[in-house]
Formats: structure tokens, C-alpha cells, sequence
């Protein structure tokens, strides 16, 4: 039998919380980057996303 290949899928959007723990930071630092230092990011609704 074929052995498949695994690939590994990273979502398009994260959120804040996913954010703060990629950068090893806490969640009111990543708002800081977004309003203060223009880290990219978008309102889906009334949740903040942000672009990896």
C-alpha cells in the first residue's frame, strides 16, 4: 500500500490569543502591536484576526 504524504495546514487567520502565544507575549501586547505599531490585522465580525 502507498504510504500518503502528511502535509501540515496553518489556518489563513489567527487569532489573538494564537498570536500572543507564537510570539510568547500576552494578549494586551498583541493589541499594542496592532494599535500602536501596525501589526496587520482584520475584524471578521466582531473578532480581531490577524495575517501569519
Amino acid at each position: 500500500m502507498a504510504r500518503k504524504k502528511l502535509s501540515i495546514v496553518q489556518p489563513l487567520l489567527l487569532t489573538i490569543p494564537d498570536v500572543a502565544v507564537q510570539l510568547g507575549v500576552c494578549r494586551q501586547t498583541v493589541y499594542n502591536l496592532i494599535y500602536r505599531e501596525g501589526l496587520p490585522s482584520i475584524l471578521v465580525g466582531r473578532i480581531r484576526r490577524v495575517h501569519p
